[in-house]
């Protein structure tokens, strides 16, 4: 007879689930932004230059937030939105790709 650690099995379903709401939330981020791909968004969040676009912003997102839940995602997706944008603004207008 096998005994299932329920928390742990909850935990895994729980980061699976925070996984594709990143995912999604790089998506609507790049789409809101027409970000180009042309422009080294890794370089410009800090990160190294290997990291695509959407894997630029999946770190982003998750470093800005540790575990994420559908609620909190809709909650912060406007200061993530105000972020991001605050960071772009500060680059130089040649720079901007498609923004």
């Amino acid at each position: 007879m096998n005994v299932i650690n329920l928390d742990a099995v909850r935990l895994q379903h729980r980061k699976e689930c925070s996984n594709r709401i990143v995912l999604r939330m790089a998506q609507a981020l790049l789409n809101t932004y027409s970000v180009s791909p042309l422009l080294d968004l890794a370089a410009v969040l800090g990160y190294e230059q290997s990291l695509t676009n959407q894997e630029a912003l999946t770190r982003y997102i998750k470093e800005q937030m540790r575990m994420v839940d559908e609620p909190l995602a809709s909650a912060v997706f406007n200061i993530m939105c105000d972020r991001l944008q605050y960071t772009l603004s500060r680059l130089p207008s040649h720079q901007h790709g498609g923004l």
